[in-house]
């Protein structure tokens, strides 16, 4: 009865991560240079583990089945703890996208010397592209070895390809990353 109220509240995360993401990223890109925009990033990333292993698989619950849903009329403690845990990877995973949107697209340009069109590649292959084949796999993957394990993990690889950004002097190499 109140998913709409929770979703929204949990998406506000969003909007707030993005307001300074994208003017840190410039000061620290015009200030301190490229490579601090991705340590910076890898430091916001390992944030986002901490709420990530505070999670559990819901009572009931196995791998590979969904728990039984109990319609409530208010959010109930664990429901808020949920959220606010939700919240803040939300916040903090959204900050590091707020950091790199706009810096990428410069970052290639001054790096690599690439055109518009290796940019745009550079975006349909590592978001498009990415995104795409993630999806089947991602659900039978969580399906199998349980939602929570299935989050963790991949957060956990943020921080990792992050910290190998600034590292990378191949265009193709960081396409590919």
């Amino acid at each position: 009865k109140t998913r709409g109220k929770v979703y929204g509240f949990m998406n506000l995360a969003w909007p707030l991560a993005m307001i300074p993401g994208p003017f840190l990223a410039g000061y620290l890109a015009d200030h301190y240079g490229w490579n601090y925009c991705f340590y910076i990033v890898t430091c916001i990333s390992f944030v986002c583990l901490v709420p990530a292993f505070l999670l559990n698989e819901p009572r009931g619950s196995t791998k590979g089945t969904t728990p039984k849903v109990h319609r409530t009329t208010s959010l109930t403690r664990q429901g808020f703890y949920l959220v606010g845990v939700f919240s803040f990877i939300q916040f903090f995973g959204n900050a590091a996208r707020g950091i790199l949107s706009p810096v990428v697209p410069l970052y290639l340009t001054d790096k690599f010397q690439v055109d518009k069109t290796q940019v745009g590649l550079f975006f349909s292959i590592g978001y498009g592209l990415a995104i795409l084949i993630s999806q089947i796999p991602a659900g039978i993957i969580a399906d199998r070895y349980g939602r929570r394990n299935t989050m963790v993990y991949a957060i956990s690889l943020t921080p990792f390809i992050s910290v190998l950004w600034p590292w990378l002097d191949s265009y193709a190499l960081l396409t590919i990353l």
